[in-house]
């Protein structure tokens, strides 16, 4: 329940916008994210987080004749995952000030905290407010009763409750601190113009430099994410927006097709809402993803075994790589696998543009708008055959026989169509290299802090409701 500038921001997202404005807001996350040659500047910081990932995990490692303290992944890799994602998003440091797994970034305490400590803090407090149990008591109200939502607008609006105070407190911070990185890159880019430089990004920082070491367990040190007062980092998707803004090329360079109007720049309210997207939408599906596929392989040795294999061929340099990717089919069909038992998102929304008629007679007319359960496609067993069964051969092309999906769009772990997730690309850069990395270097075991059985609940993503507790032990 957003009102004011958080949802004008919010209307403006990538994820709900239409016709040209979706089109434009489109090119732009393609021409930031998904050219190659851009991927690529994002994987130092990748790999950054990874370290940082490592040097959280080492202390709580096993070692010759003792065994590892339980560890619960799904906390260190949401760390990481808003770490890196963030990080990428907003070309500043993402890594909290305290210790493995903490969620509040208690750096953001204090007159003389950074940009990256202030936009850690209001990020996670507005991805907190997508649990339910954290949510205005307007929503329900609005999801009971659409037709009186210009009401429930009003009323949250003048009689805002707790849930909602806070909600639109952290919005309201995070589109502040964004506005506050936009004004710094646009006086380096002036000051580089004037002082005759090429561009407005040389000599800035970047994500490259050394910054998560196993001594300061991932904390951020001098030689990382410069924050607003030298710049942001040159690869981040808020930096590459404001570089096509300036120089013209609008919706990531691409002409609009004939009988469009052109692709407008965007606007600050657009940039704001696009970078809070990308974050929004990578960030919990990442780390989720990342849980439930180590909880997996946990308790799946003898799968693990085999990705551990191919990792044996992989340096670990090339790990987030496309070449390393073809020597680890194995290793994506866990991911896929995993994605299809416990989809990160599990329910997309989508305009109905034409009438439809279904298979079973229901009628769907034109301009309905439809929830598709992609959680249940996939545990269709006319869809795909043993679906209770981690069995990640069904997505090896040359192993799927009988249990492979009977219909062609039938996985949608990253939606279908024109809508389907544009960070895809990225997604699993970041998927291979983080669990590849960890299983390099440990044999994940399910500590028996564990609840069992493996529990979800239902939030932003689907999100494991005990935590991943696991013991490492070197391998």
């Amino acid at each position: 329940m957003l009102v004011g500038e958080p949802d004008a921001v919010d209307s403006e997202s990538l994820l709900w916008n239409r016709g040209l404005a979706w089109r434009n807001a489109r090119r732009a996350f393609e021409g930031a994210i998904m050219h190659p040659s851009r991927l690529a500047t994002m994987l130092p910081s990748v790999r950054e987080g990874v370290r940082g990932l490592l040097a959280r995990l080492a202390p709580h490692a096993g070692g010759p004749g003792r065994q590892g303290q339980a560890v619960d992944l799904k906390a260190a890799f949401a760390v990481f995952s808003l770490a890196t994602t963030g990080g990428a998003a907003y070309g500043v440091d993402f890594w909290p000030d305290d210790g493995p797994g903490s969620k509040a970034g208690s750096k953001a305490e204090g007159g003389r905290a950074g940009e990256g400590s202030r936009l850690l803090s209001a990020c996670t407090q507005a991805l907190d407010c997508f649990e339910l149990s954290q949510a205005t008591a307007y929503l329900p109200l609005q999801l009971m009763l659409p037709a009186l939502r210009p009401l429930w607008l009003w009323l949250a609006e003048r009689l805002p409750d707790a849930p909602q105070r806070r909600n639109m407190a952290a919005r309201q911070a995070v589109a502040d601190a964004s506005r506050r990185l936009m004004q710094g890159w646009q006086a380096a880019a002036e000051s580089a113009a004037a002082n005759g430089h090429a561009t407005a990004t040389n000599g800035h920082a970047t994500a490259a430099n050394g910054r998560a070491t196993a001594a300061n367990g991932g904390k951020a040190e001098a030689g990382g994410f410069v924050e607003v007062g030298s710049g942001i980092a040159g690869s981040s998707f808020l930096a590459r927006l404001l570089q096509d803004r300036s120089s013209g090329a609008a919706g990531g360079g691409k002409e609009a097709k004939e009988g469009e109007a052109g692709a407008a720049a965007m606007s600050d309210i657009q940039v704001i809402s696009q970078v809070l997207t990308f974050l929004m939408a990578s960030f919990d599906t990442i780390s989720t993803t990342l849980a439930n596929t180590a909880f997996l392989l946990a308790t799946h040795p003898a799968a693990q075994d085999k990705v551990r294999a191919e990792l044996a061929a992989v340096a670990e340099e090339e790990l987030g790589s496309d070449e390393a990717a073809e020597k680890m089919p194995y290793l994506d069909a866990c991911f896929k696998e995993s994605m299809r038992l416990y989809p990160a998102a599990p329910m997309f929304w989508r305009d109905c543009n034409a009438d439809v008629k279904l298979k079973n007679g229901m009628a769907i007319p034109a301009g309905t708008f439809v929830c598709c359960s992609n959680y249940n496609v996939h545990r269709d067993p006319d869809v795909f055959p043993q679906p209770e069964s981690f069995v990640p051969e069904r997505f090896l092309p040359d192993a799927a026989g009988a249990l492979g999906a009977t219909h062609p769009h039938a996985f949608l772990a990253f939606g279908s169509g024109a809508r389907a997730c544009v960070g895809q690309r990225l997604a699993w850069v970041v998927l291979r290299a983080a669990l590849g990395s960890v299983l390099r270097s440990y044999r994940l075991e399910l500590s028996t802090q564990q609840r069992l059985p493996f529990r979800h609940r239902t939030a932003l993503t689907l999100v494991p409701a005990d935590g991943v507790w696991v013991c490492l032990q070197p391998v």
